[in-house]
């Protein structure tokens, strides 16, 4: 999400800013910013270490823009913006190409996202009880694990099978024939490799994957979720609840 911010009074802003400056500011996933900002040899450690502590990363940078710049994304924007087909595109590809390139690192936030009271018990009945979860969220490989192991949804001592970043056939095919041989373990995958799998081993990777006891697919957007989702309730045939942070099948 980003924002473009004129100053009016530079006396009342930090950093001695002028009246009349434009900038604009944005914030996201670290996944997503790393290509935005300027480069820097902090970034990717510091979110690391922030997301094997379980927190939630968010990356905040900034962007000086003249008025020329301004007037110049303004129009192309508001082109975009009425234009019959591709909108959408269109408007991205502007913000793109004025907006989001090297943008000024400002920092990194860190937040802790407490689990409710009942969580870890409920997961856990639920677990014993045969019914097996999937857990769908956005966050980071690391924070997605700590989240897991937090809430219970792995068991002590449970083998968290992890794939990321994966980008050969040959290796996914590596991958399921793994799980294949071990089912008892849990599965956590990240949003490039489950697209990746799915588009080349869809029916084979899925058969398998609603066998294992949890799986954390992490790194995935709003619209992966409901595929996901509506993948299982279609493979299984079964009942399926959705929440907010997972899906959840009976046995």
């Amino acid at each position: 999400m980003g924002i473009i911010v004129q100053f009016l009074d530079g006396s009342e802003t930090p950093g001695k800013l002028e009246a009349g400056e434009i900038w604009f500011y944005q914030k996201g996933a670290d996944t997503v910013m790393t290509s935005i900002v300027a480069a820097n040899d902090w970034l990717d450690e510091e979110t690391a270490n922030m997301a094997r502590e379980g927190l939630r990363t968010l990356v905040v940078g900034r962007k000086r823009l003249s008025v020329q710049q301004y007037q110049e994304f303004s129009v192309s924007y508001k082109e975009a913006s009425v234009a019959i087909n591709g909108r959408d595109t269109g408007m991205a590809r502007v913000v793109g190409h004025y907006l989001e390139r090297d943008l000024e690192l400002l920092g990194v936030t860190g937040v802790e996202d407490k689990l409710q009271k009942d969580v870890k018990p409920s997961l856990e009945l639920l677990r014993n009880a045969g019914i097996k979860i999937w857990m769908l969220t956005g966050d980071k490989v690391e924070t997605a694990r700590c989240v897991a192991i937090s809430a219970k949804l792995v068991a002590r001592g449970q083998y968290i099978h992890t794939i990321a970043k994966l980008k050969r056939k040959d290796n996914a095919r590596d991958h399921i024939d793994f799980l294949r041989s071990k089912t008892d373990a849990c599965l956590l995958i990240d949003g490039e490799s489950l697209s990746l799998l799915l588009t080349h081993f869809r029916h084979d990777f899925i058969s398998l994957a609603v066998l294992l006891p949890a799986v954390v697919a992490c790194r995935c957007s709003p619209t992966q979720k409901a595929d996901i989702a509506k993948l299982i309730r279609e493979h299984t045939k079964k009942r399926s609840a959705v929440s907010a942070m997972a899906v959840m099948t009976s046995p």
